[in-house]
This record gives C-alpha cells, sequence and structure tokens, in this order.
C-alpha cells in the first residue's frame, strides 16, 4: 500500500501478520555543481575543475582578448577574430568541449586572460523513517501488537505503535506514532499490483540500488543485488557482504525475505526479515523503460528500505 502527499511518500506491506512501513521525507536542495576556472597562458587554454587541471591547445584566444586595439567606426573594440573583446567561456562535461561566447562588459579588461563560473544542481535528498513489527486484525480495525521505529537506513530509534481502520474497500485510515514526538497519519490505498502473480524466478538478474548507504556499507563503488532463479540473494561490498533468500507468500507479489549481512568491519551485521515486493514498470525520464523491486528489511537494531531497478530489455 502507498500514500502520497507533499514531499513525502509512505509505502507499507503488511502480509500475514508482519508489517514494514517505510515513511519517506524527499525534499531538493541547491548543491554546487562543480566549480570551473580558466586560465590562458603562453597561447594555451587551462581549465580546472574539482582540482584537477587539464589542458586544451588551439583554442582561438589571444592573451590580451580585451585590448586588441583594432577599432571599428562605432569605437568598439575586436580582436582579431572579429568578436568583441569581452569573453565568457562554457565548459560542457557531457561533450568534454568549451564554447567561448563574447559578451559586453565596460569592464572587461579585469576579466582579460582569466575566467571562472560556477554551477548549481537541485539534488533530491530522502529522509525518513522505517516501522516494522506484527499486527492482528479484529473486524475493520489493524493494530500493531509490536513495532519498532528505525531511522530510514539506519538505526533503531523507539519502539512504536499504529492503528488502521478500513474506511473502503480499498483504502484504510493509518495512525502510527513512536514513543516520542515522531507521529504519522496517512490514508493508505490498496495497489493493483498485489493481484498480479509474480514468481521469484521472474525477479532472477541483477538489481541496482542507488543509495549512498548500501545496507550500512561505507566503501563500495556501486550497489548491486544479485538474485538467481531460486531466490537466493547477495551482495557483495568491500566491508560488507549480503546472502539471504527470497520465498514466496499467499500474496501474489510480496515474498519473504531473510537475510544475512557479515563483515569484520561492517557495522550492519547481524541477521534481518522483512519483505521484498515487486511493483512494476515504468519509464524514467530519459524514456527508458524499467523494473522496480521494493525491499524493507529490519532487527533490533537496524531498518533498510531500498527501490532496486534494472532496465527492461524491449
Amino acid at each position: 500500500m502507498t500514500v502520497n502527499g507533499e514531499g513525502a511518500q509512505l509505502f507499507g506491506i503488511f502480509n500475514e501478520g508482519e508489517f514494514a512501513l517505510a515513511i519517506l521525507i524527499i525534499s531538493e536542495e541547491p548543491v554546487p555543481e562543480r566549480f570551473i576556472s580558466f586560465e590562458v597562458n603562453s597561447g594555451f587554454l587551462y581549465y580546472t575543475e574539482s582540482g584537477e587541471m587539464a589542458q586544451y591547445d588551439a583554442v582561438p584566444l589571444e592573451l590580451d582578448t580585451c585590448l586588441d586595439g583594432d577599432n571599428d567606426a562605432n569605437g568598439d573594440l575586436y580582436n582579431g577574430f572579429g568578436y568583441r573583446n569581452n569573453f565568457i567561456v562554457i565548459y560542457d562535461s557531457s561533450t568534454n568541449s568549451i564554447t567561448v561566447d563574447n559578451y559586453d562588459d565596460a569592464n572587461c579588461q579585469q576579466y582579460a586572460n582569466s575566467f571562472s563560473r560556477s554551477e548549481t544542481e537541485l539534488v533530491e535528498s530522502i529522509s525518513g523513517n522505517i516501522m516494522a513489527g506484527t499486527y492482528s486484525i479484529q473486524d475493520d480495525q489493524l493494530d500493531t501488537d509490536s513495532a519498532k521505529l528505525y531511522a530510514l537506513n539506519d538505526d533503531f530509534i523507539e519502539n512504536g505503535s499504529g492503528t488502521a481502520i478500513v474506511t473502503s474497500a480499498s483504502t484504510m485510515m493509518l495512525t502510527a506514532k513512536g514513543a516520542g514526538a515522531i507521529s504519522l497519519e496517512a490514508n493508505l490505498l490498496y495497489e493493483d499490483m498485489n493481484d498480479v502473480e509474480v514468481s521469484v524466478d521472474a525477479l532472477a538478474g541483477t538489481w541496482e540500488i542507488q543509495d549512498s548507504t548500501c545496507f550500512g556499507s561505507v566503501n563500495f563503488n556501486s550497489c548491486s543485488l544479485s538474485i538467481n532463479g531460486t531466490g537466493n540473494i547477495s551482495l557483495v561490498t568491500t566491508d560488507c557482504q549480503l546472502e539471504g533468500t527470497i520465498n514466496q507468500t499467499v500474496t501474489d507479489n510480496v515474498m519473504a525475505l531473510t537475510t544475512s549481512i557479515t563483515g569484520d568491519n561492517c557495522a550492519s551485521a547481524g541477521q534481518y526479515t522483512g519483505f521484498t515486493t515487486y511493483t512494476g514498470e515504468d519509464i524514467n525520464d530519459n524514456g527508458e523503460s524499467y523494473e522496480e523491486v521494493v525491499m524493507l528489511m529490519s532487527n533490533e537494531q537496524s531498518g533498510f528500505g531500498y527501490s532496486m531497478t534494472r532496465e527492461t530489455i524491449p
């Protein structure tokens, strides 16, 4: 079940007396993308990006760009290439190319032979909590028998509780809270994907996790989880190794998850239980089709929740 709100998303799995909820707070913050400086020296254009120096030759810039003495009839200064003597340099990292554009500036002389520019981008930041435990149902009400609250992909915070009341055939009103100030009220909507039959062998392959935590590992180049045709899973980083199994349940697309994380220097080492569920296919911003699987798991110390994707082969 999922619920969407402004800047927030909740994903919940309830299955055979056990549940897991991921409460995500999504925000965008401006982050410096890179700082690039340029310097013209001895006929070469140098640029520095994130402290690394690279050299580009054969760029048509004279050393004293702003001081060329050739004037037109209006008194404007031009250089030998037919452009005004005011320049800004733009570097395109996607094509590894430099563009030199002219612009009007009465103080051009102070920019002679050196230029700099900085860029920022909006980066999506995700924080939140995970709640997991057991529940029971009586009539139209669901109550948690035990629940633990965790920081998202981090440590246990406190014990919690929750109540959900069925308000229609496909909607529940959930109230969840911890012992402290953390609380949540949301309408949970039944997902149509619950009715889609998904077998374990259909998930066989490699799934990418785009997250900086990667099950508590602090030393990894990429976070890729492998699933074989019988539901065995594995993920290896320099400091942590994850192994486990995915097993079918009575719910079509919800599967039981048991994992073990080991490693002498792995902070998240331990035994975990939870769920894996297939959420279907979608298309990303680049027009590429992909499949998504959500994994939620926890133990007494930590809770993890990830969206994993793989490209759909036409």
